[in-house]
């Protein structure tokens, strides 16, 4: 079967893209992976900061998300992403997070769960700092090399 033809400059657009996309299908395959393993043996419970890389963890993969969708609907790999849309998908993710943790009686208003909360959220914006710093110095030279 043969591949509909497409203008060379928007084929190699797309061509292109397929690094970074497999990329965060590998970050989100991993931390999904590790998020069943630690809900499956109880790790949240045993190991009280194991909470902390994972944010972090989904952070990473919220602002890469962000970034993919960004150079995605620009088509331009030659722009730099912002660190705003990093920071920006991982705290609409961490926020979003956050909620379906109350809404499962994981966290609560009390002043503990609301410290609990805000450092989730850092965590997650400290994750797209990453994500940018990652995709910065490997993606995107090899985007436009």
């Amino acid at each position: 079967m043969n591949e509909p033809k497409l203008p060379s400059d928007k084929r190699a657009f797309f061509l292109s893209m397929r690094m970074p996309v497999y990329v965060g299908l590998g970050i989100a395959t991993f931390v999904i992976l590790l998020h069943g393993l630690a809900s499956i043996f109880g790790w949240y419970w045993i190991f009280r900061w194991f909470d902390t890389p994972m944010h972090v963890l989904g952070g990473i993969l919220a602002g890469h998300s962000g970034i993919v969708c960004s150079v995605f609907f620009s088509k331009d790999t030659k722009k730099k992403p912002s660190l705003w849309i990093a920071i920006f998908a991982a705290l609409i993710v961490g926020i979003a997070w956050e909620v379906l943790e109350y809404g499962y009686g994981l966290s609560g208003l009390d002043p503990i769960h609301r410290f609990d909360a805000i450092k989730d959220l850092v965590n997650d914006m400290m994750g797209g700092v990453i994500a940018l710093l990652v995709w910065d110095l490997f993606i995107y030279k090899k985007l436009n090399k």
